[in-house]
């Protein structure tokens, strides 16, 4: 399973996740609270100055 299309912003470096397996997913960003085997994966990156969450959504395909 791939990932369709996602670029992170993680304390200040571009993280380009295009292409990726699982379980390169999960050495790049941690496992998190996700469940490997379902196809949306979420991560907190951050916070805004205004104290808004920063949310991450990795979609994977089966293509």
């Amino acid at each position: 399973m791939f990932l369709m299309c996602i670029l992170c912003f993680d304390d200040g470096v571009f993280i380009l996740l295009i292409d990726e397996k699982r379980h390169e997913i999960i050495a790049e960003m941690g496992d998190g609270f996700n469940f490997f085997n379902h196809d949306i994966w979420t991560y907190k990156v951050g916070k805004t100055w205004l104290g808004k969450r920063i949310i991450l959504s990795v979609v994977f395909s089966d293509n």
